[in-house]
């Protein structure tokens, strides 16, 4: 199919941390937060994805979101 999975977790991220809700992470392709909503950090953000994925599409995202380094 060519499909990826992406989960957007910035609302729940505090109760991923604390084991409160399910961790997409083991299903997902990719999965998006926020540092500063409930997990209650600095202003910014993060990416995380599988191994696998990272090896495959982690230069271009680095790319796409940093072209400059």
């Amino acid at each position: 199919m060519g499909a990826f999975f992406m989960a957007e977790i910035a609302r729940i991220a505090g109760l991923i941390a604390a084991d409160l809700h399910r961790n997409p992470l083991p299903y997902a392709h990719f999965v998006t937060t926020t540092t500063y909503k409930t997990l209650r950090g600095s202003c910014g953000g993060m990416i995380l994805c599988k191994e696998e994925t990272g090896k495959e599409y982690g230069q271009k995202l680095n790319k796409a979101i940093f072209p400059g380094l």
